[in-house]
């Protein structure tokens, strides 16, 4: 019965992912074996455009203009220049049915977010069927296909799957597929684990991958840690006209007046300019040459993101523009400083943020000895204040957040950047204190043998 009901039956996405939900992974993989497959529909419920009240609604039609109106030919147009039904009918898409594939059930897990669990569970029972020799499902478990749909699809447990099977390898042609797929964000992850492999380019795939990352930066999809991150590792490989085309393509997109500009395409504009200039210094220490273009490039970044500071108007706002990381756990902040871009530390707020961080949210007013008991007894007795830890030892404990923050606390240290110079200062004074104790130590013992061994 089971078998004549799945013969008979059209799937579509829904079917498959409550199948997929209720755990029936041994029935989607069944239907693959069948010598009839059931047939599939791309049709779901879940692609239908729900209802909106905002949408507005046909002009109302009076019975008796509906009966006075003449009827269109199939070939003619309506008044406001609408198809007819024929050419309609024609331009509409059709999605036919056909047979089910394994392609097309991952697709629908995909599209109803089942958990990566699931369908590891999936491809180890596709896996299972190919071992006991079942040549039709060969072809349907491709690796590479496989790759690129968990690519698209940003599937991290998935590929790691697919990495621990023996039959499947890295190789440069996975990378350039995620490159071609525009998925630089998996491509930096991927050449994040696979860089030792990525050493030995042949000629004509380090040209292709170059033009890709190159050609990134025309594409308005955002992602601009990822692609500035591969635009810095090849570097070394480029040539100076690779260096050219791309100083060329981001001047065009920095001065676009349009929504295309690439630091509107980005959330955070701060972050996005401090990228593209570490770009474009990088650019100017390998190839001499680009100095000039990679300085005027960087200045109109600068001018446009200057004329930005100026109109944020809240803390909140300039705190999470300069402390959002990139891809490398790196802040604008560290970005400014390394690169030298004192023009964003110019505004009000910007220089509030940095205040901020360097005394640390902590009121370092108190002493470390503010802590001691003996301390407190001896020298603060006429503030009156009970020592409740050593009035009732077995009964009381010394409550630690009535104690003051000081700056030999860790959380201080953590937090206050002036609390790390200082204890750093300090510390390196220590230091130097110490050695200097030690070498006269080990003057006073050597000279005596010195003097000695002199006069013998």
């Amino acid at each position: 019965m089971q078998d004549l009901i799945l013969e008979n039956i059209v799937m579509t996405q829904d079917v498959i992912a409550t199948l997929a939900a209720e755990k029936q992974h041994r029935l989607l993989i069944d239907m693959l074996t069948k010598s009839i497959r059931p047939l599939f529909s791309p049709n779901s419920l879940n692609n239908q455009k729900p209802f909106s009240l905002n949408k507005k609604r046909p002009p109302q039609v009076s019975p008796k203009d509906r009966l006075d109106s003449k009827p269109m030919d199939n070939d003619e147009k309506s008044p406001k220049g609408k198809l007819s039904l024929s050419k309609l009918v024609k331009k509409a898409p059709l999605q036919t049915e056909r047979a089910i594939t394994f392609i097309d059930i991952l697709e629908s897990c995909l599209n109803a977010r089942i958990k990566s669990v699931d369908l590891i569970n999936l491809l180890q029972l596709m896996q299972n069927e190919l071992k006991k020799g079942n040549a039709e499902l060969k072809d349907e478990f491709n690796y590479e296909e496989l790759f690129s749909l968990f690519i698209v699809r940003r599937k991290i447990k998935l590929l790691r799957f697919l990495f621990v099977q023996k039959d499947f390898k890295f190789n440069i042609g996975l990378f350039l597929r995620a490159l071609d797929l525009e998925a630089y964000d998996m491509a930096a992850l991927l050449h994040k684990e696979f860089f030792r492999l990525l050493r030995n380019i042949t000629p004509h795939d380090l040209e292709e991958i170059i033009m890709s990352m190159i050609g990134a930066f025309n594409k308005n999809n955002g992602m601009i840690d990822f692609k500035c991150y591969l635009a810095r590792q090849f570097i070394d490989k480029m040539q100076q006209r690779h260096c050219r085309t791309l100083i060329a393509t981001i001047d065009h997109k920095v001065k676009l007046q349009s929504k295309q500009n690439i630091l509107v395409l980005n959330l955070n504009l701060i972050k996005t300019s401090c990228l593209l200039i570490e770009l474009l210094d990088f650019i100017a220490e390998h190839f001499k040459m680009t100095t000039v273009r990679c300085k005027h490039t960087r200045d109109v970044i600068i001018n446009y993101t200057k004329q930005y500071l100026v109109r944020v108007d809240r803390q909140e706002e300039m705190r999470y523009l300069l402390l959002e990381k990139d891809f490398e756990s790196r802040d604008s902040l560290d970005l400014i400083a390394r690169n030298n871009i004192v023009e964003f530390l110019e505004t009000q707020l910007s220089e509030a943020v940095v205040w901020e961080i360097w005394r640390g949210a902590y009121a370092t007013h108190d002493s470390i000895m503010s802590a001691s008991t003996n301390h407190m007894l001896t020298w603060e007795y006429w503030h009156c204040r009970q020592d409740v830890e050593a009035l009732q030892p077995f009964f009381k404990v010394k409550a630690a957040e009535e104690i003051e923050a000081h700056l030999m606390q860790f959380t201080v240290w953590r937090f206050s950047g002036k609390a790390r110079m200082v204890i750093d200062w300090i510390i390196s004074i220590a230091f130097a204190i110490y050695i200097h104790i030690l070498v006269a130590r080990i003057n006073d013992t050597i000279y005596p043998v010195w003097q000695e061994w002199r006069v013998y």
